[in-house]
């Protein structure tokens, strides 16, 4: 692959609140247990706290509420796995009632650094021949997402302590992109006289980095 231009990517982020919605269809992978919201929908990006109800049906039409702890749930991109899977001519499943953030374009963003990272723990012990070198045990995964934009008011203020989704395009297709929950942990507002009042906000993520391929 050809090495690509910044300017093709883009950033995208959600509110910090969460609209409701109802009855939305999920689609089937195929092995009629993992089912997702359809490509390029918007209620994809689901609020975690939030009550959501699951629903299958054999048929596309006679529904039923899932059990809880009989299947779970991904937040980011909406996704429901169920532990067996759902029987019937026409397997299907659906989110009865739940909610989700919306996604928006931040045009005045010029840049965006996401460093996925892992904790390593010195885990050296004396061994026998001796080996001057040091052994590693890896533990839990973060990442830290920089995000460059111009001022231009105080918007991300009310983001501090709050969840929300970046969602960062590389331009490579329409759908290719990185993604996941994040907070907001500091914002820098620079003010110089010689240049453009810039705004710098660093999140850390909220559970798991996805990259979506396609």
């Amino acid at each position: 692959m050809a090495p690509l231009p910044g300017y093709l990517a883009s950033v995208w982020i959600t509110p910090t609140s969460s609209t409701s919605f109802t009855n939305l269809n999920l689609v089937d992978s195929g092995d009629h247990k993992k089912f997702s919201v359809p490509v390029n929908d918007p209620k994809r990006y689901w609020d975690p706290a939030a009550a959501f109800v699951v629903q299958t049906a054999p048929d596309g039409s006679t529904w039923s509420t899932a059990t809880v702890g009989t299947y779970t749930v991904q937040y980011v991109n909406g996704t429901v796995t169920f532990n067996s899977a759902v029987t019937g001519g026409t397997p299907s499943a659906r989110i009865s009632s739940g909610k989700y953030f919306a996604l928006s374009f931040l045009g005045d963003a010029k840049s965006v650094n996401v460093k996925a990272q892992l904790d390593l723990h010195d885990a050296t012990v004396f061994t026998n021949p001796p080996s001057p070198w040091k052994t590693k045990v890896a533990t839990l995964a973060d990442t830290d997402i920089a995000l460059g934009k111009w001022w231009i008011d105080t918007t991300f203020l009310a983001y501090l302590g709050n969840r929300c989704v970046i969602v960062a395009y590389n331009g490579q297709n329409v759908n290719q992109r990185y993604e996941c929950f994040a907070f907001l942990k500091s914002e820098s507002i620079k003010i110089a006289v010689k240049d453009l009042i810039s705004d710098d906000l660093d999140f850390t993520s909220d559970g798991p980095l996805y990259f979506i391929a396609s």
